[in-house]
């Protein structure tokens, strides 16, 4: 073969080498940006999610807690004033109970996210911190088992107390429906535990944040 041909083919397979590197890394980076962009676009849906769930979640306890206090207050007047007309309104005083019920099992939830729950700050501050986050993940990956039990028990409640026709007193509902209160709980409660678990909320920070401000 002829020094000049095979010093064309030399330089033609450098090129086309040069060339197929080149339209790999472009490929690759093609491809590492939509995967980016499809990572931020499930990112920023489960963000809306959360942020639509906290919304509703504080909606419905304000509005449980306002209405609380309003029929509470109904009650307490009209039995100083209202006469037998307070025999009419003697569901309140159950309706309030009930409504007690839902407010506390509705707000495991958010005040586990803002680190409101029962901790010893002053014994988690002192772990070593090559064994701080592994503790961290171990106590949300127990707690997010045992909540999701505790669903699993008040559901069964909740199935058993239905199948017994049992009715409260004065406002006449199926009892088995009022236990559905610590299903949605401990729902929810299960919901932040494995959040906090995959470093979505991050309920320790909030809670040390919390306290320090206070200070």
């Amino acid at each position: 073969m002829p020094r000049s041909l095979a010093s064309n083919l030399d330089q033609f397979n450098v090129v086309t080498t040069r060339i197929g590197h080149n339209a790999s890394k472009q490929v690759a980076k093609n491809f590492n940006f939509y995967d980016a962009i499809n990572i931020y676009s499930r990112e920023s849906t489960l963000m809306s999610a959360l942020k639509f769930l906290r919304r509703a979640e504080r909606v419905t306890l304000v509005t449980l807690f306002v209405m609380m206090v309003v029929l509470f207050f109904v009650n307490v007047v009209v039995r100083e004033f209202g006469g037998t007309f307070a025999s009419k309104l003697a569901w309140i005083e159950e309706a309030v109970r009930l409504m007690n019920i839902f407010l506390v099992f509705g707000a495991l939830g958010l005040a586990l996210e803002r680190g409101k729950h029962v901790g010893i700050d002053s014994f988690r501050e002192k772990i070593p911190d090559n064994f701080y986050k592994p503790l961290l993940k171990t106590i949300d990956l127990v707690g997010f088992c045992f909540s999701i039990y505790l669903a699993y028990l008040s559901l069964g409640l909740v199935q058993f107390v239905l199948s017994t026709g049992q009715r409260s007193p004065t406002l006449d509902l199926p009892m088995g429906w009022i236990y559905c209160a610590p299903v949605a709980g401990f729902g929810l409660l299960a919901l932040r535990f494995v959040l906090s678990f995959f470093g979505i909320v991050e309920r320790f920070s909030a809670g040390t944040r919390e306290i320090q401000e206070a200070k």
